[in-house]
């Protein structure tokens, strides 16, 4: 089992599961194909070392359209 905290924390790439929440939607646009394509901020409630701050995940998201990323 890994959390945020721990996969900040990796030196070479990995693949894994993650269950988070997205607590913010940094940036939106849209490809030359037409997708929406959505940076989002991805938290779990764990946190790095000793700060307060829960450690958080950019993460980029692709989507067909307009209502795909309306219901996510």
């Amino acid at each position: 089992t890994a959390n945020i905290a721990d996969i900040l924390e990796l030196q070479q790439m990995q693949r894994f599961d993650l269950m988070a929440i997205t607590t913010k939607i940094l940036d939106e646009r849209k490809s030359g194909t037409g997708m929406i394509i959505a940076d989002v901020r991805l938290v779990d409630g764990s946190k790095q070392g000793t700060t307060t701050e829960y450690a958080s995940l950019p993460l980029t998201l692709f989507f067909k359209d307009a209502a795909e990323l309306k219901s996510f």
